[in-house]
C-alpha cells in the first residue's frame, strides 16, 4: 500500500491532531482522577484551599505532606461540584 503526494502532504498535519487529542485526554484523565479521589475523601473538603472560582473554603490549615484538597485546576466539591470538563477543538482544525 503506498500512498500519494496529497495524503503525504496532509500526514504530519493528522499526526499533530491524533497527538493533541491524546494530550487532551490524557489531561482530562488525571482531572477526572483527581475529582473522583477528592468526591471520596469529604473530610478533605475541611482543609484551607482556593478554589477556581477565587474563594476561600476550609477551616483547617493542611498537613506538611502537601495533601490538597482541590484538583490541579483549581475545582473542589464545595464550589458546586458541576464544573464541567471542557475539550476545545485541536489548533489548526480544519474540516
Amino acid at each position: 500500500m503506498t500512498m500519494n503526494d496529497d495524503e503525504l502532504v496532509g500526514l504530519p498535519s493528522q499526526l499533530h491532531r491524533a497527538r493533541w487529542w491524546l494530550q487532551v485526554l490524557f489531561t482530562e484523565g488525571i482531572e477526572l482522577q483527581e475529582r473522583l479521589l477528592l468526591l471520596n475523601r469529604p473530610w478533605e473538603e475541611d482543609l484551607l484551599h482556593w478554589s477556581a472560582t477565587g474563594d476561600l473554603h476550609g477551616s483547617q490549615p493542611p498537613p506538611l505532606s502537601g495533601q490538597h484538597s482541590v484538583t490541579g485546576t483549581g475545582w473542589c466539591p464545595r464550589s458546586g461540584g458541576t464544573s464541567p470538563l471542557t475539550l476545545s477543538a485541536p489548533p489548526h482544525h480544519r474540516r
